[in-house]
């Protein structure tokens, strides 16, 4: 079973799961297996997506395909710049969707 799961503290994404702060999305990472994450960067109080990255990509738990719906550019490009280092790639010109095979 393919599981999808929405890490943001506003938007509301058709998915199996939602979290709405880093410290719930990094435990339910670190519980369930997550196919797809849609990651926001900007989640009000506590960590940010940034940091949310960064973590579950150490910790080896983020998930293979990864969605961002930041609208901050300078977040996007520094989730952008932590999933090129574990080999994540998109379609060229497509900035949202990335992957590992």
């Amino acid at each position: 079973m393919k599981l999808t799961l929405l890490i943001d503290d506003l938007r509301d994404v058709e998915v199996d799961v939602i979290a709405r702060s880093g410290e719930a999305g990094l435990i339910i990472l670190d519980l369930i297996n997550i196919d797809t994450l849609y990651l926001d960067h900007d989640l009000g109080s506590g960590i940010s997506g940034y940091r949310v990255a960064c973590r579950a990509l150490e910790l080896g738990n983020m998930p293979s395909t990864v969605v961002l719906v930041t609208s901050n550019p300078v977040g996007r490009d520094n989730i952008i710049a932590a999933l090129k280092q574990f080999g994540y790639t998109n379609k060229a010109g497509e900035m949202t969707t990335w992957t590992r095979k």
